[in-house]
C-alpha cells in the first residue's frame, strides 16, 4: 500500500472518529444539559379535554311561543395535575366556598388527570374579576362558560314542561346516558325528561394544550357539538296561564283537551313548583320546603 493510500485511510478514519465524537457530545448535551429543560416543558404544559354541551332545544307552545330559553353561566374548574401548586384555602376564600367542602370535592374527582374538576358554578362577574386578578396564584384554574336553562313562565305549566337536573348515579349506568359527562344536566321531569335525548343534542369535544396557568397554548382537536332539536307542545300557554290563575291558592288537577283530536291544551296540578329552582340543583332544605 502506498503512502498516499495510507494517508487517505488515516484522514478518513480521523473524520469518522471526529463525527462520532461530535455525535456523542451532542447526545450528552441533549440528554444531560437540555434534558432538564425539556422535562420542565413537558410537565408545565398539559392537555385539557373539554366536553362541550350542545345548545339544548327550545320548547314552544302550540302557537310557537317559547316556554324556555338558554342563558350563559360561568363556572370555575381546576386541573388535577396542578393541585400541588394551589393554595386550597386561598382558593376557597376567593370563590366563597368552605375549604373543607372544596377539599372533599377535589379528592372525590381527581382520578382523571386530564379532566378538569368543577369547583363552583354560577360565578358572578365580581367573582370572575377576583379570580382573574390573582390568576398567577392559582395555576391550573380555569373559568369556563356553559348554558343554563330558564323557564319563562315559572310555575305555570311546570308539571308539563319539567326541569333539568344533574345525571344521578343510576342514570349514568344506562346506555342512553353513556355519552353524558358526570356533571351534565339532563331532563328529570315532564317534557324535559320525556324528550331529553332529542332536546339534548350531541356533546362536542375539544382537546387543547395549556400552560401552567391554565391558559390555552394551541388547540389539538375540535369536534363541535350538535344542537338539540326544538320541541312544540300541544298546550296553549295563554289558556294554561288563565286556568292556573283560576286555581290560585287551591289544590287539585285539571286537564283541557281539544275534542276533535284529543290534544292536551292545558294541564294543571296544584300545588305546583318553580322549575327555575332546580336548574343548578337545590339544597336539602329547599327540597323539604317543596314537599
Amino acid at each position: 500500500m502506498t503512502n498516499n493510500n495510507r494517508d487517505g485511510i488515516r484522514t478518513a478514519s480521523l473524520i469518522i472518529i471526529g463525527l462520532f465524537a461530535l455525535f456523542v457530545v451532542r447526545l450528552w448535551q441533549l440528554q444531560v444539559l437540555q434534558g432538564k429543560e425539556y422535562r420542565k416543558i413537558s410537565t408545565e404544559n398539559m392537555l385539557r379535554i373539554i366536553k362541550i354541551p350542545a345548545p339544548r332545544g327550545i320548547i314552544y307552545d302550540r302557537n310557537g311561543i317559547p316556554l324556555v330559553k338558554n342563558s350563559p353561566y360561568f363556572y370555575a374548574s381546576l386541573m388535577p395535575e396542578r393541585l400541588e401548586n394551589v393554595d386550597i384555602h386561598s382558593l376557597a376564600e376567593i370563590l366563597g366556598i368552605n375549604s373543607n367542602d372544596l377539599h372533599a370535592k377535589i379528592n372525590k374527582k381527581r382520578l382523571n388527570p386530564f379532566e378538569p374538576i368543577k369547583l363552583k358554578e354560577g360565578l358572578t362577574f365580581a367573582e370572575i374579576a377576583a379570580v382573574e386578578a390573582r390568576r398567577s396564584d392559582f395555576p391550573g384554574l380555569i373559568i369556563d362558560i356553559d348554558m343554563s336553562r330558564e323557564y319563562l313562565y315559572g310555575d305555570i305549566g311546570a308539571h308539563l314542561i319539567g326541569y333539568l337536573g344533574k345525571v344521578n348515579p343510576s342514570q349514568s349506568k344506562k346506555p342512553e346516558f353513556r355519552d353524558v359527562p358526570p356533571d351534565a344536566f339532563i331532563g328529570q321531569w315532564g317534557a324535559e325528561l320525556l324528550f331529553d335525548r332529542s332536546l339534548r343534542g350531541t356533546f362536542g369535544e375539544r382537546i387543547i394544550e395549556i400552560d401552567a396557568l391554565g391558559r390555552e397554548i394551541r388547540p389539538l382537536q375540535d369536534k363541535p357539538p350538535v344542537k338539540g332539536e326544538d320541541l312544540k307542545l300541544s298546550i296553549d300557554i295563554a289558556l294554561q296561564k288563565a286556568a292556573e290563575e283560576l286555581y290560585a291558592g287551591r289544590a287539585g288537577a285539571l286537564v283541557a283537551l281539544k275534542p276533535d283530536t284529543g290534544e292536551v291544551l292545558g294541564f294543571i296540578s296544584r300545588p305546583s313548583f318553580d322549575p327555575n329552582r332546580f336548574v343548578r340543583g337545590i339544597s336539602y332544605e329547599q327540597w323539604i320546603e317543596l314537599n
